[in-house]
């Protein structure tokens, strides 16, 4: 008796096997990091939101720098976001629903 028949036995499956067709993976430079541009700005309904989002979601990233972005008629704020070994990350956050209000 083989190894395999050891470990999974002889016995046929009860029915057969379902072949599952993956969709293919995005290809690396086709991956966008969401608010790394205005086009993936991510909407907030306020400066503290931005803020939690940060938290959230960079760990280990401080706030180093905010600034007001004007782009195809929208008002975007864009942080530069700094971790402690020194990458810098810039955020675009949606700030058009309450922006100028």
């Amino acid at each position: 008796m083989s190894l395999f028949q050891r470990l999974f036995g002889t016995k046929k499956p009860a029915r057969a096997v379902e072949t599952v067709v993956a969709e293919p993976l995005p290809l690396a430079e086709d991956l966008v990091e969401e608010g790394a541009t205005p086009e993936t700005a991510i909407a907030v309904a306020s400066i503290a939101a931005e803020y939690q989002w940060v938290k959230a979601n960079c760990p280990g990233f401080r706030p180093a720098g905010q600034s007001l972005v004007q782009d195809g008629g929208k008002a975007y704020d864009r942080l530069t976001l700094r971790h402690a070994d020194g990458r810098e990350r810039k955020v675009y956050f949606d700030i058009s629903s309450f922006f100028g209000r």
